[in-house]
């Protein structure tokens, strides 16, 4: 008797975990309404794995996809994906750092007049130019030594600010990567 109560308990168990798996299978067709697909459940791109969008490693076109009618902004969306569209086209010879470097250096630079603080924007796009040669840590802190130290009185919170601002000062010789945040993170609790 109890043997087959675990036995049935085990086949109610099995289809209930089968059930969301079979209703996937069996769901429409995109754009075709008369024949349901019969695939096999799905275990790449439709459950986050390596070629999904924004899932996996190196999968998809983190965002890129997106459907600009769902932004709050969709003349900035549209421009944007058509800015990624022409640099991906430039860069489809090239992969990994390579890549990306090319893809920064193709995509075009922000709107400043539109930024809530159009003169570090400024200062951004032109040490995002000088640095346009550098990739990976070394472009980082290129682009960090160009960049004018921020305003910490428009800051909300000028003491935060002030203390990141002596920290990144007291650790500019370290390289970007585990030396420079062990620093700021003894620069930070020397308070």
């Amino acid at each position: 008797m109890k043997m087959n109560l675990y036995l049935a308990g085990c086949a109610v168990a099995a289809a209930l975990y089968a059930l969301p798996i079979l209703a996937h299978a069996q769901t429409p067709a995109a754009g075709n309404d008369a024949k349901p697909t019969t695939t096999a459940p799905c275990n790449g791109p439709c459950m986050g794995g390596p070629g999904a969008p924004g899932g996996g490693r190196m999968g998809g076109h983190h965002g890129m996809k997106q459907d600009c009618s769902q932004s709050p902004n969709p003349d900035y969306c549209k421009s944007r994906q058509e800015a990624w569209k022409k640099a991906a086209e430039a860069c489809k010879d090239t992969r990994g750092p390579d890549r990306r470097q090319c893809m920064q250096n193709n995509m075009p630079a922000p709107d400043c007049s539109k930024s809530p603080n159009p003169e570090r924007c400024n200062a951004m796009t032109q040490a995002r130019e000088a640095c346009k040669d550098k990739a990976g840590p070394d472009r980082r802190q290129c682009v960090q030594s160009k960049l004018p130290p921020p305003d910490c009185s428009k800051s909300p919170n000028p003491e935060r600010c002030t203390a990141a601002q002596k920290a990144r000062e007291a650790c500019k010789d370290k390289a970007i990567g585990p030396d420079r945040r062990q620093c700021m993170r003894d620069q930070f609790s020397r308070k």
